[in-house]
């Protein structure tokens, strides 16, 4: 059965309050409302003083500040791949909800790992871990996880940054 897709459309914000039920979440922009200006990634923050938000590009870990008044936003149930952009070997730190032996956590661990597989819909990651007797561990994060993950480059500590 085919996924239906909705998308909500956020023009000419006057307010913060009309975004924060997507932070977090990965959104597109459209700078002046032009198609060939998009911007995608995860909504890491908002700035009410100065009336912008940002956007964390999944694959670079860039961060995109966009004006409200000037930008129209998109939100998907049906997202662009989060992963475009990234290629089998590249390194990239991410979040894990669960420990060793598939329980979840309280807190989730940081971890890095090297993409073994890129898919629209999924990643591949290896993580170097000498307490296994494979010498590390392999984790699939789905597209519709990213933002719970919080896959971003290596030297991003901290999953806002």
């Amino acid at each position: 059965m085919p996924e239906i897709r909705t998308d909500v459309w956020i023009r000419n914000a006057t307010s913060a309050e009309v975004f924060l039920d997507y932070l977090g979440k990965h959104l597109v922009a459209l700078p002046f409302g032009r198609e060939e200006d998009k911007v995608g990634g995860q909504f890491v923050v908002l700035d009410p003083a100065a009336e912008t938000l940002s956007l964390r590009n999944y694959a670079t870990g860039a961060i995109t500040e966009l004006p409200w008044f000037t930008t129209h936003f998109r939100y998907s149930t049906y997202i662009e791949s989060p992963f475009t952009g990234l290629a089998v070997g590249m390194v990239r730190r991410f979040e894990w909800h669960h420990d060793r032996n598939g329980n979840p956590l309280v807190l989730p661990t940081s971890h890095l790992g090297t993409v073994d597989k890129v898919t629209d819909t999924y990643i591949d990651l290896w993580v170097r871990d000498a307490s296994y007797q494979a010498g590390g561990w392999s984790g699939r994060i789905n597209a519709s996880d990213a933002a719970r993950h919080s896959v971003r480059a290596p030297h991003l500590k901290n999953p806002s940054e």
